[in-house]
């Protein structure tokens, strides 16, 4: 009997040990599924954005591979002409069964040399207009980050608007059914709800939107498990920078690759006229000839200098350089035009910055300590019995509105600095 009791108790201590296993086991496997989970997805800051960009937008790819094809080029441009190998028969003489001539022109004239130099300023203006497209797309993904910031907040504003309507509106209800309040105050609530949920619709539309613009822009990055990073936009850790529009203006004409890839081809301009100039020099062709001849009659070998030029021009030279010069004349305009819409750009780029800045430190200074002033007072009034609940909510509503303009400005003032950026070719060393 005490065997039997034992053999029980046995039991019931093995089953409990089980079941503990199998719990210990499924925390394991659930905290383990959870942890991969974690660890697959990826996110992606600005710095990882614009990184992205660069490797794979199609533009930029476009960009680097014609300025592949370009230095490619260049690299057999300049070079003399390969040496000629001719092995045949003479037909000069029926006595001679064998001819073998080799030649190589010696470019005594300079023109390949000019050739090989104007290709190179030519790659130089492509590696230019690269840089330009890579300045100009890392701007459209740093906008399009920003975009997508601006659109994220204000989803998760309009996601606490929507739960305050709705509570408001449940509160109402309830004082409507009590008749404490009329039903036109009541209307107004549903009303408020209503629109609360269109705007929290359209905000989470606006938000794909530009989370989609994003990753088209990076070259269809894979979107799964990929989330972006969201800075903090809290007023007191932002730092609102001073650029001053003399050094931006100054920095852009310096240094923008537009600007540097234009006097480059002013530079290929003037080696065409150089090059068509050159055309009425010689060139020194140098040929060794070695004849075999029937019987026993000696070879005949030998090594003969030519001269190539032209005797005389019917216009084509001539006609070439007139090309070439209003060719350069061209391009010196083309500069000219260039250097002022830079100009332009860089100084529309440090206008909307000062707009953008007086704003942000409007809203920092005194918008927002104002805004919450007020929304403390109303629910104080409205907790003392001196406002409505609607006065209250209406209170509310200017705030989250307030709300909603400093967002976008904070990330239009980011946007202003990123086109100072651009504009000028410089790193300003944004703190976001």
């Amino acid at each position: 009997m005490v065997n039997g009791e034992n053999r029980r108790y046995d039991y019931r201590h093995i089953f409990v040990l089980q079941k503990i296993f199998i719990l210990l086991f499924l925390t394991l496997f659930l905290l383990t599924s959870q942890c991969n989970a974690s660890e697959n997805i990826t996110i992606l800051t600005i710095e990882d954005i614009i990184s992205i960009t660069i490797e794979k937008n199609p533009d930029i790819k476009a960009a680097k591979e014609k300025l592949v094809s370009v230095e490619a080029m260049a690299r057999g441009s300049g070079k003399w002409p390969n040496p000629e190998l001719i092995i045949g028969s003479n037909t000069g003489s029926i006595e001679r069964k064998e001819n073998i001539l080799l030649s190589q022109l010696f470019d005594i004239s300079g023109k390949f040399h000019l050739k090989g130099e104007k290709s190179e300023r030519e790659a130089f203006y492509e590696a230019c207009r690269l840089q330009e497209v890579i300045l100009e797309t890392s701007l459209q993904a740093r906008l399009g980050y920003y975009d997508y910031c601006t659109a994220f907040e204000l989803f998760k504003l309009q996601e606490k608007n929507r739960e305050i309507f709705k509570k408001a509106l449940e509160k109402s209800e309830i004082e409507y059914n009590l008749g404490n309040i009329p039903q036109a105050e009541f209307l107004r609530f549903q009303i408020e709800d209503a629109r609360a949920i269109q705007a929290l619709i359209y905000a989470e539309n606006q938000l794909k939107v530009a989370r989609s613009a994003i990753f088209s822009i990076m070259g269809q990055y894979d979107r799964k498990n990929t989330e972006i990073a969201i800075p903090d936009i809290n007023s007191e850790l932002i730092k609102i920078k001073e650029i001053k529009e003399e050094e931006i203006l100054n920095q852009a004409l310096v240094n923008r690759p537009v600007i540097k890839g234009q006097e480059a081809l002013i530079s290929v301009k003037e080696y065409e006229i150089s090059i068509a100039k050159r055309e009425k020099f010689p060139d020194l062709i140098v040929s060794y000839r070695r004849d075999s001849n029937r019987g026993d009659e000696p070879e005949e070998n030998g090594v003969v200098f030519r001269f190539s030029l032209p005797l005389l021009d019917y216009g084509s030279i001539g006609s070439q350089i007139d090309m070439a010069e209003a060719g350069q004349r061209q391009e010196e305009a083309m500069l000219s035009s260039v250097k002022t819409k830079v100009k332009l750009e860089a100084e529309k780029a440090c206008y909307e910055f000062l707009e953008a800045r007086s704003l942000l430190t409007a809203f920092r200074d005194k918008i927002l300590v104002n805004s919450r002033e007020l929304l403390w007072k109303a629910q104080y009034g409205y907790e003392e019995g001196a406002f409505s609940y609607l006065e209250f909510m209406d209170a509310m509503k200017t705030y989250n509105e307030i709300q909603r303009e400093y967002i976008e400005a904070v990330y239009r003032y980011y946007g202003a600095v990123a086109k100072c950026e651009r504009a000028a070719s410089i790193k300003l060393e944004e703190e976001l």
